[in-house]
């Protein structure tokens, strides 16, 4: 999947990208929160860069993470519009050291990033768990994956550290996982 992903034309993943933008900020989760977590794109992800400036509109608490290089751990950080990120560990950019934390209980949302992503809402990532452990330690963010359309997948396995995310949202379409069974699903 990533193969793929990385093959995509720059043109067509700006395009892509600005789709998926657009999509997050008309969810009701995202009109919601006063704080949202989301990730810095490596690999041929999608590129969010654009919700720094929707936050700040909207008067949101933008946050992105860092990893810890002794724990290994994710925290979250502010992350005003202009301010510079810097490549951390694996070449993630993340916030400057010096950059506000933001205490997990804080978050109202959270954008997931995957390899692949399946309607149930559990994901393929890069095998760390890192974003299982911020999931399981923020019970009351709500959740949402950011995959492109051709990273939606019909089953991913599962194991038990697995933290399903509740929504979907690719360049194509925005999906709540727990209403997919009954045919609903927009949103």
């Amino acid at each position: 999947m990533e193969v793929i992903r990385r093959a995509l034309p720059p043109a067509s993943r700006e395009l892509r990208s600005a789709a998926i933008v657009e999509r997050i900020v008309a969810l009701e989760p995202w009109l919601e929160a006063s704080v949202v977590a989301s990730f810095g794109a490596i690999r041929g992800e999608a590129e969010l860069g654009a919700l720094r400036r929707h936050a700040a509109q909207e008067g949101k608490i933008y946050a992105l993470p860092r990893i810890d290089p002794g724990t290994r751990e994710l925290s979250m950080h502010r992350v005003p519009p202009g301010m510079t990120l810097e490549p951390g560990v694996f070449g993630v950019p993340e916030p400057p050291a010096d950059a506000e934390r933001v205490p997990l209980e804080a978050i109202c949302l959270i954008l997931v990033p995957a390899l692949a992503i399946d309607l149930r809402g559990h994901r393929i990532g890069y095998g760390k768990g890192y974003y299982d452990r911020i999931l399981e330690r923020s019970p009351q963010a709500r959740t949402c994956g950011v995959v492109f359309d051709f990273q939606l997948m019909a089953e991913i396995p599962e194991l038990p550290h697995d933290r399903p995310v509740e929504r979907i949202v690719t360049d194509a379409q925005s999906l709540r996982v727990g209403s997919l069974a009954d045919g609903g699903g927009q949103g």
